[in-house]
């Protein structure tokens, strides 16, 4: 089976886990977060502004609005 990494992926490759981790603990900004991370959050919002969408609150549930 062959693998092939996504658009999506590849961005993300770009970014360091770990890095991105330690600012998050840095900063503190996800002390009073529940249940998404602030990684969630900024992989939502990579690919809602890659699919061109200028709302991310419709990502959660997977419905996109046509039109």
């Amino acid at each position: 089976m062959s693998y092939n990494s996504t658009i999506i992926g590849q961005l993300l490759q770009m970014f360091s886990r770990l890095e991105f981790q330690k600012t998050v603990s840095a900063t503190k900004s996800e002390y009073h977060s529940r249940g998404f991370s602030s990684w969630n959050h900024f992989v939502s919002m990579l690919f809602a502004q890659l699919a061109g969408h200028s709302w991310h609150f419709f990502i959660a549930d997977g419905t996109f609005p046509i039109g």
